[in-house]
């Protein structure tokens, strides 16, 4: 840890305030760079993985995406490193833990993250001349690919759009959730930046200039502008001096205003929009509709942290009172709430989805009668203390899934970015000793009444579904396009081609060696030559298999109960399959013998910090072995773990599946879901089907997570009245065929001292025993029709995915193959598929247990794509890196391979091992052959690709006109969403 004296000034920067933050344990230093005015906030924490950003404020004045476009185009190359992608080449070699570029509603940001020192000052200087000397400056072709661009390869042909974000876009749009949150900013900030969309309307993108893009960036790109955030274990003094020595100190300070204004109050402001669905799709019961209340602004950060707990209560937990008032009503089939904290005037937002239409004045009628129903009767004492104790949980316990410098970055930008004082957004003991207030008072209902039944700045936005949308969407693109192309003249549909082909050329063009050599690398020997052995013993717990890892977990217990389903299939048959994967979602929402579902989710808020259920299937290279387990998954803190056992008993021995209406709730909810994840997600849902005719494994997961499962929701809904009894008879014996003690595999991550607490008392939970047998016997389930299939979603892109069995053709796994999907991702593909072909993602998966497959996201492509992926094998048989390339691709395979984990991960990782029948032998088998692998491995593996890409299956989900140009691909055309 460094030590910075306060007034002192190092390397430009003074020293303007020390704070101790009790919750981090660290000291967080306000800097100021004084030539330039350019903020600065370092966290002197222990942690080694450590954080730099640097972001900008920047409003948007408009839709046209200019700021997303900006934040991918400094990332294509600048003055010190001059290639094409250097944030792609970081990709390829950098032990990096995070790397990425975020737009938000009114800033951008940089984030960097390595646990590496070198890896970490190497991605601070590649992130630092992007952002200060990008080639955006001297090479419009940056703005056209990333932005849009007309796209013309012959004068005769018709004129088409094309961009990255452009296409990214067009997916995003395709969500009514996205449109519903643009329509809520825009409803309730009528008249500030907030109204616009930051990210870009497709609509709006092909308005954007070249020079109004050079615009924004020299007025906003500027240290005086800027907020640079350090955190982790660091050498200050010398980051300080290379900030300053290389960069700031080539500024001087820069008069001017990028200040958010406040959005003087507005009273119900409406605004009303369409969103796209197919013209097959039903329009009954569609409508999504938000009322919206801004609660203040960002400095008051009581009330911020009060509000994030109000929607849990109010909204979120399945004993939130609004919730469950409204859908008694019948006001939509979905219910949630929504809290922005990261404006500068935060927004509390009470979401319905699928309503009636003409329903609107109702839900507003409804949600004013049952808050002040609720203020005057009070809030449940135990609801309230729950969401405290899962809020608090959750910031206690820091495990967020990225690194933690990252997760308080964006917490101190929710203040400092409006020049309020950052560190109050990391310290909140004090705030959450002022919410247990509300346990003894009536805190919560005087804040309802503040924030909501006497707001004055309020709104509300509605979104209804449209079957022609879509098409009057296309029909004005060409119209525009055609207008614009017939008004061109000979020579301007000349100088059109000649752009196209100028920018098809830069996209084409190798970097040259010597710029590549530019980008900072590290070398093997910067390396682990070893994977990290995760403790594991293998033990007896009251007779049960108990996979115990042992760690310091500072006193939280995680525990995973691990069931096997194949004894549903053997004992009930391959139509109980999607049972497994509703009783998992429903487990906790339910009654139980004991309590009531109300009260059963407060006692597991206040006694959890997080227990669900989920479907877990690990594939092992003996088919027969495969294990596919219904997981309950707890992490509780020790005072906790003896009454945990009694809560989890009494949801998986004494669930009911009698309550109709609550169960019909619930379906409605889970198909909600399922359709906001198949549309912005369909990539996981296109490789679910492939995967399904290629492995036994992966029709289990199909049948439980996939468009099976979906289709299964449906299906249910559709006929629940008719036959309810027979549905929630067959979850009651699904439940009774899963819960066995036969069936369960234990896991147990903490430290000796938990673990004897947890052997204590886990004979509490009881568990029948209904199976004939002692071990669960091999069940096979039948096999998929071997088809290439395509399904139509309300989208303007597509996900396009193809994949093949290589074991089947006599190939078997080595860790070569992870370098091998490191070089394809981030080279062949993603120049192909996301720079030239458009898309905002594509990548490669290749399996231990066998399969080999690729995906686009986001693609406004579906026959170029597939073209794409039946050629790859084409660019390997050419492969011939030299060995300093190789290197950086092993590094970046490595990288992939050492992610830093926390207990709970590194728990769960090896269970997965274990499962999968994985030794640590086998790892460090697969790292040597990481560490060896070379071009003429690479090179090698052509013949694979080749045969993969003949055989293969393909499932393609998305954009009805690009599915129907290529139907003659595809055995089977099915719309999906109903």
């Amino acid at each position: 840890m460094s030590k910075l004296n306060l007034t002192q000034v190092y390397s430009g920067f003074t020293v303007n305030k020390e704070t101790f933050v009790k919750e981090l344990n660290a000291n967080v230093y306000t800097l100021e760079h004084t030539k330039t005015g350019a903020r600065l906030l370092y966290v002197d924490s222990t942690d080694d993985n450590k954080v730099f950003s640097i972001s900008f404020r920047t409003p948007p004045s408009d839709s046209t995406g200019v700021f997303h476009i900006l934040e991918h185009s400094v990332l294509c190359g600048s003055e010190k490193f001059n290639v094409k992608e250097p944030f792609v080449e970081l990709l390829k070699g950098s032990m990096n833990t995070f790397l990425n570029a975020l737009t938000f509603a009114d800033k951008t940001m940089y984030p960097v993250a390595s646990r590496n020192e070198k890896d970490f000052m190497n991605l601070m200087d590649v992130y630092m001349d992007a952002v200060f000397n990008p080639n955006i400056r001297e090479h419009d072709e940056i703005f056209k690919q990333e932005g849009w661009h007309y796209e013309l390869s012959e004068t005769s042909d018709e004129l088409i759009y094309k961009g990255v974000v452009f296409n990214e876009m067009k997916g995003v749009f395709s969500s009514p959730d996205t449109i519903l949150a643009n329509t809520i900013n825009e409803s309730i900030f009528p008249d500030n930046p907030y109204r616009h969309v930051s990210g870009g309307d497709p609509e709006k993108i092909t308005d954007l200039t070249y020079d109004a893009f050079m615009e924004a960036y020299y007025t906003y790109y500027h240290p005086s502008n800027s907020y640079i955030f350090l955190y982790g274990n660091l050498n200050v003094e010398e980051t300080l001096a290379f900030l300053d020595q290389d960069y700031l100190s080539k500024y001087d300070k820069k008069q001017m205003d990028s200040s958010i204004p406040l959005q003087q109050p507005v009273q119900e402001h409406t605004v009303v929009k369409e969103y796209e669905v197919l013209e097959t799709d039903t329009v009954e019961n569609k409508v999504h509709m938000a009322l919206n209340f801004v609660i203040g602004e960002h400095s008051d950060r009581e009330r911020a942290v009060a509000s994030q707990i109000l929607q849990e209560i109010l909204l979120t937990s399945p004993a939130a009172p609004l919730k469950k008032a409204l859908l008694a009503r019948g006001i939509g089939q979905h219910v949630s709430g929504m809290f922005n904290s990261a404006l500068r005037q935060p927004v509390f937002s009470i979401i319905v989805r699928n309503a009636h239409e003409g329903q609107e004045e109702e839900f507003k009628l409804a949600v004013i009668e049952e808050l002040t129903r609720i203020v005057e009767e009070g809030i449940d004492k135990k609801l309230i203390e729950g969401a405290i104790s899962g809020s608090e949980f959750q910031l206690r316990e820091a495990d967020f899934g990225m690194p933690k410098g990252l997760v308080y970055n964006l917490f101190v930008m929710d203040n400092w970015l409006y020049d309020g004082t950052p560190e109050d957004c990391l310290a909140y003991e004090k705030l959450f000793e002022q919410m247990k207030l509300a346990l003894t008072t009536n805190y919560f209902e005087q804040l309802i009444e503040e924030i909501i039944l006497n707001s004055k700045h309020n709104s509300f936005a509605v979104v209804k579904p449209s079957r022609t949308l879509g098409e009057q969407k296309r029909q004005a693109e060409l119209n525009k396009l055609k207008t614009y192309q017939n008004s061109l003249r000979t020579e301007e549909l000349d100088q059109l081609q000649k752009e196209t082909e100028k920018l098809i050329q830069r996209q084409s063009t190798r970097d040259t060696k010597e710029d590549l050599e530019q980008i900072p690398m590290l070398t093997l020997s910067d390396l682990n030559q070893s994977p990290e052995r995760i403790p594991c013993t293998e033990v007896k717990v009251n007779g049960i298999d108990t996979l115990w890892h042992e760690m310091n977990t500072s006193k939280i217990a995680h525990y995973n109960l691990y069931f096997d389903i194949k004894n549903v299939v053997r004992e009930l048959g391959e139509s109980y399959i999607p049972y497994v994967s509703l009783l998992s979602k429903l487990l906790g929402k339910v009654d139980t013998r004991n309590y009531n579902y109300n009260e059963l989710s407060n006692e597991i808020s206040i006694k959890f910090g997080g227990l669900d259920f989920s479907n877990k299937t690990f594939e092992n290279s003996n088919e027969e072995n495969l294990n596919v387990r219904l997981r309950a998954r707890a992490k509780v803190l020790e005072p906790h773990l003896e009454v945990s056992f009694h809560y989890l008993n009494e949801i998986i021995n004494h669930s009911l599946f009698t309550d109709e209406k609550r169960i019909l709730e619930l379906l409605q909810e889970i198909k909600l879901n399922l359709e906001m994840s198949l549309n912005q997600n369909g990539h996981s849902f296109a490789l679910m089907r492939v995967h399904s005719q290629l492995s036994h494994a992966a029709k289990y997961e199909e049948n439980l997570d996939g468009i099976n499962f979906y289709r299964f929701i449906c299906s249910i809904l559709k006929d629940f009245d008719r036959n309810q009894e027979s549905i929630l008879e067959a979850l009651e014996k699904t439940r009774q065929h899963v819960f066995t003690k036969t069936n369960l595999v234990l896991s147990f991550t903490g430290d000796q001292a938990l673990f004897n607490v947890f052997s204590e008392f886990l004979p509490r939970l009881e568990l029948n025993d209904l199976t004939k047998n002692h071990k669960v016997q091999p069940t096979e389930i039948s096999d998929t029709t071997e088809e290439n299939e395509a399904y139509v979603i309300s989208s303007g892109v597509s996900y396009v995915t193809k994949g093949y069995q290589y074991q089947t053709l006599g190939y078997e796994y080595s860790g070569k193959l992870k370098v091998l999907k490191r070089i394809l991702d981030l080279n062949y593909l993603w120049n192909a598929v996301r720079v030239k072909g458009g898309a905002y993602g594509v990548g490669m998966m290749i399996s231990r247990w066998g399969i080999c497959s690729f995906y686009s996201y986001r693609d406004p492509n579906v026959a170029a794509t597939f073209n794409v992926y039946d050629h790859a094998y084409e660019h390997l048989a050419d492969f011939n890196e030299d060995q300093q390339t190789m290197t950086k691709y092993i590094i970046g395979t490595i990288a992939g391979q050492d992610r830093p984990l926390s207990d709970r991960e590194k728990g769960e990782q090896s269970d997965a091992y274990y499962f999968s029948n994985i030794s640590f032998a086998d790892l460090e088998k697969e790292r040597r052959e990481i560490l060896s692998t070379t071009a003429e491995d690479i090179q090698g593996y052509a013949k694979l690709l080749e045969e993969i890409v003949a055989q293969g299956r393909s499932c393609v989900i998305g954009n009805k006109d690009k599915i129907n140009e290529n139907k003659e691909v595809f055995d089977v055309v099915t719309d999906l969403i109903s």
